[in-house]
């Protein structure tokens, strides 16, 4: 709940979630996030243990940018939010031209 609190104060340019947090699970904060107007299009990376095909089915329904199944090397989260951050920054500067 805190970070969903979070992300609508904020207006994040990528949010990194797992599956299992407590309160509110990545599934549901991922469907918060998709049906706020304000944060639907903010990307969105699932970072979690969870590699069942039936979770990775279901957020790639929601509109998950990218899934990174744990354990993982850090270049691997790099080089995704890299590639995803400069996405967004173009996508950005064609709807305000």
């Amino acid at each position: 709940m805190e970070g969903l609190t979070a992300a609508a104060r904020e207006k994040p340019d990528l949010i990194i979630l797992d599956i299992t947090m407590p309160v509110m699970d990545g599934v549901a904060m991922l469907t918060s996030l998709k049906e706020d107007s304000e944060l639907k299009d903010v990307p969105v990376i699932m970072l979690t243990a969870e590699s069942a095909r039936e979770n990775v089915a279901k957020v790639a329904e929601l509109g998950v940018r990218d899934y990174l199944v744990k354990p993982f090397k850090d270049e691997q989260l790099v080089e995704k939010v890299s590639r995803i951050l400069p996405l967004q920054k173009k996508a950005a500067a064609v709807s305000t031209a």
